[in-house]
């Protein structure tokens, strides 16, 4: 089926990525005394409410590959704004991968589902880490484990957040 692209569309998709900025930058103060705390890289947490918006925008959109556009784009802003963290230029990297993996998972889940918000959060987020960890952090064995492990729980938890703000968008006919 053929989606036309529409304004509307477009300009949703570009308040997601600004959107997500923005979540990144309120939430990150929030959560490094937290990730601080157990001596972790506080952007395995924030990254989750970052790529929150990006599934949002494409579930709405509902075109193939939006997600991976979004968050390149996210990814470009990012890195021309300074927002780049430990990554520099691999900032690109960092977060259109999670793009591309919400891309799959849309590809075999319900549109709108809850099981879609969190898979594709959750997923996201992990290989947003993995790559992170990867390219700078270098964190070994059970210091790399409990990271994971704190970036799939916060992921899953915005995918659950990102679910009912879809559903209130949805049940407001803002959609």
């Amino acid at each position: 089926m053929k989606h036309p692209i529409q304004t509307r569309h477009l300009v949703f998709l570009s308040l997601c990525v600004c959107g997500g900025l923005i979540a990144k930058r309120v939430v990150t103060p929030v959560l490094n005394p937290l990730t601080d705390l157990i001596r972790l890289p506080g952007g395995g947490a924030a990254a989750a409410f970052s790529l929150l918006f990006i599934v949002l925008g494409c579930t709405v959109t509902d075109w193939p590959f939006a997600a991976t556009l979004s968050a390149l784009v996210q990814g470009a802003l990012a890195f021309c704004l300074g927002m780049t963290g430990y990554q520099g230029a691999f900032t690109l990297l960092t977060y259109s991968v999670p793009g591309v993996a919400t891309d799959i998972v849309r590809r075999f889940t319900p549109k709108g589902s809850a099981i879609y918000f969190f898979l594709s959060c959750c997923l996201g987020n992990l290989l947003c880490a993995v790559i992170s960890n990867l390219l700078v952090f270098h964190l070994r064995s059970l210091t790399l484990l409990l990271w994971l492990l704190v970036a799939a729980c916060f992921g899953g938890l915005a995918g659950i957040l990102g679910h009912l703000v879809y559903g209130r968008l949805k049940k407001a006919a803002v959609l």
